[in-house]
């Protein structure tokens, strides 16, 4: 099993400051909608800490009938062309061979899998950015493992536009 290190949440100051980074022509949160030629505004929506729900969701991949996984949303939905999910799962389990409902990539965060194709395996490793095959595959947990699972549907797939 795998922990976290924990830091600080940073303020909102600094997370404005960092989000105000985007917008050309901004200096800092004080220059946000003051007439600049931009006129973006840096708002914070949602926020969640990934520490705190890994943890929890390994609690839950442990707990009774959830085949040695968890999973929660972050952004999105069946509704929105965009999901982002944490997926949790103990080492030995899997996700069963299945296709993307589109575009897809993972990054794994903690632990290691390996994403079976038909043309092969590849193994990913703490820190790793994939770009998942637009065919069959599955996934298999070497180890205690969570990875942020990122879609984006093709338009005309039933999400609201």
């Amino acid at each position: 099993m795998f922990s976290f290190t924990r830091t600080p949440a940073p303020t909102t100051f600094a997370v404005v400051s960092r989000l105000v980074s985007w917008f050309p022509g901004t200096t800092g949160p004080s220059t946000l909608g003051s007439g600049n030629s931009h006129k973006q505004e840096a708002m914070i929506v949602e926020m969640s800490n990934l520490t705190d729900l890994i943890d929890e969701q390994l609690t839950l991949a442990g707990q009774g009938e959830t085949s040695g996984r968890s999973a929660r949303t972050l952004h999105g939905g069946r509704d929105n062309a965009l999901r982002q999910t944490v997926v949790v799962m103990l080492a030995g389990h899997s996700l069963d061979e299945h296709e993307s409902p589109g575009e897809a990539t993972l990054l794994v965060l903690a632990g290691s899998v390996r994403i079976n194709t038909p043309g092969g395996q590849n193994d990913a490793g703490e820190g790793d950015f994939v770009v998942l095959p637009a065919e069959r595959h599955s996934v298999d947990a070497l180890e205690d493992t969570a990875f942020l699972l990122t879609v984006i549907k093709p338009v005309g797939h039933g999400y609201k536009a």
